[in-house]
């Protein structure tokens, strides 16, 4: 008996949806509604969930829905130029700057353990070649792979934040900006923050 609803299930998941912001493209799936333009409720495998899209093919027909999102994006374009009060996404400059560090040492963490456990392999290697001990060279070895396998993520992971902080304190960096010229009563110095 569940194996019949199991089919029933997989043939009623025909919906594919195209994400907004670079996620994979969700296939099987079965859409409910679409909300403000190009908010798509779905179903998948029993889980439902909403997700920003710039198309859809719903019972085969394929919807286009990025005239929504470039409008959005035209709008946030304008706010962000218009936008002087320091803060980007409710965050300020301190925030930021703060995840900056603690990704900054992040970075450190996840190239120690990769050196570290590149030091591991090759150790565990030249013990092995050498025929001095098999179980301290496997030690090395499994250490060295354990070591590589947790800093790379952590080293790629703390580059990401540390760029994306980076770029998110340059956003809420307001700058001050000194003009002199000539004014109506006559010359003018203005400081602008």
């Amino acid at each position: 008996m569940s194996i019949f609803f199991n089919v029933i299930l997989l043939y009623t998941q025909t919906d594919i949806i195209y994400p907004a912001e670079g996620g994979n493209i969700i296939f099987n799936c079965k859409i409910n509604e679409v909300k403000n333009g190009n908010n798509v409720h779905y179903k998948k495998d029993s889980v439902s969930d909403v997700i920003v899209a710039v198309a859809i093919t719903k019972d085969g027909t394929y919807i286009d829905l990025s005239d929504y999102v470039k409008k959005m994006k035209n709008k946030e374009s304008l706010s962000k130029s218009n936008e002087h009060d320091g803060l980007f996404k409710g965050q300020d400059y301190k925030y930021y700057k703060l995840q900056y560090e603690k990704s900054k040492s992040q970075v450190t963490t996840g190239i120690i353990f990769t050196v570290l456990g590149v030091g591991g392999i090759l150790a565990g290697s030249r013990i092995g070649q050498s025929n001095e001990s098999e179980q301290l060279s496997r030690g090395f070895y499994i250490a060295g792979i354990v070591f590589v396998n947790f800093g790379v993520p952590v080293w790629i992971s703390g580059a990401i934040k540390k760029n994306n902080n980076n770029e998110a304190m340059k956003r809420t960096k307001k700058d001050i900006i000194l003009s002199f010229g000539m004014k109506n009563n006559g010359v003018g110095l203005a400081i602008n923050f």
